[in-house]
């Protein structure tokens, strides 16, 4: 009986908690919750189009207590929006904007593995993503900046499919592992796409036609997909008078839960190639700047200038200046 009576009175909170998430209005994730940690909504804030939105299921508008017991997860449309500088609304999936979205992302959001190199896990939830990315202004490689991008995308109204995928360029011999995480994504003209965010270096500015052999030439070099009987398809680039393999994917659909061991290899693996020396790009539309191990390089056009990163202090000096990342 006892037990009967605490069960029953745990179900009594849990509802009381949902009945209290559902009530909660919309809110402005830049302000605060009148009490911190309280099941109850934050206060609205008006933007000019309402500036909201519920994504993968969630229900918007509430302090984390109230998404949790809502069962949901809160990310806000228009400060995503805003972190890439686009101006998108919800329902415009046409090539253009697929393209603009991609271009934004990838000048405004830095791949970086700082998180990785300081010893600092992190998850793939959305929840963890959005705060490290919108909220705090930071940057992530593959598994982070795919992964929110995807989500993203799929709230605009595009149909999103995933894979995992093989970095070929500068490979060392014999197959590569699959650690890297790719998109396609259908366009409103029925076209399909391929997506990328998570680049730290060269890599194509705009999204990739999904048809063999169509060449794509953009601001960072010329693309095609080809077939490849290993590989299933293959990215090229045309570099020095030759197509040479980028990276390559097999169009097996992958799922949030298909990334997370590749993931926990990548953090702590001890010959994971992420933990031997810091990766951080960030494209710029006329080049891209860079930090490879102690140098920081900033390309721009046919001219390339080098920064020694010097010591720790200097090198989270240039993080900040060059990237926006904060220690």
């Amino acid at each position: 009986a006892d037990q009967k009576r605490r069960i029953c009175r745990r179900q009594r909170r849990r509802d009381g908690a949902r009945a209290e998430a559902a009530a909660c209005p919309p809110y402005s994730r830049d302000e605060g919750c009148a009490r911190i940690g309280a099941r109850h909504p934050r206060r609205q804030r008006q933007g000019d189009d309402g500036g909201r939105t519920r994504l993968y299921g969630s229900r918007a508008g509430h302090c984390g207590a109230c998404r949790r017991a809502a069962g949901g997860t809160y990310m806000n449309l228009s400060a995503y929006l805003a972190r890439i500088g686009a101006d998108v609304r919800p329902g415009d999936t046409s090539p253009e904007t697929l393209r603009a979205l991609q271009t934004a992302h990838l000048t405004h959001v830095p791949y970086e593995t700082m998180d990785i190199i300081r010893g600092v896990p992190f998850t793939l939830e959305p929840d963890a993503l959005f705060d490290k990315i919108v909220t705090r202004r930071r940057g992530g490689y593959c598994f982070e900046l795919n992964g929110l991008f995807a989500l993203l995308l799929r709230e605009l109204g595009f149909a999103v499919t995933e894979y995992f995928a093989r970095f070929l360029r500068d490979a060392d011999p014999g197959i590569p592992m699959r650690r890297h995480r790719v998109l396609r994504v259908t366009a409103s003209d029925g076209q399909d796409y391929l997506c990328d965010v998570g680049v730290g270096g060269v890599c194509p500015l705009v999204p990739l036609p999904f048809s063999l052999y169509t060449e794509t030439q953009e601001p960072n070099g010329v693309w095609r997909l080809v077939p490849d009987s290993v590989y299933g398809t293959v990215v090229e680039e045309y570099k020095a008078g030759s197509w040479a393999p980028y990276y390559a994917f097999t169009a097996e659909p992958q799922y949030p839960i298909d990334f997370v061991t590749t993931n926990y290899w990548c953090q702590s693996a001890p010959d994971s190639p992420f933990r031997a020396s810091p990766i951080v790009c960030l494209q710029t539309g006329s080049g891209r700047r860079t930090l490879r191990g102690d140098e920081f390089r900033i390309f721009d056009g046919g001219r390339v200038e080098v920064i020694p990163a010097g010591d720790a202090e200097n090198r989270d000096r240039l993080l900040w200046e060059l990237f926006g990342i904060g220690t």
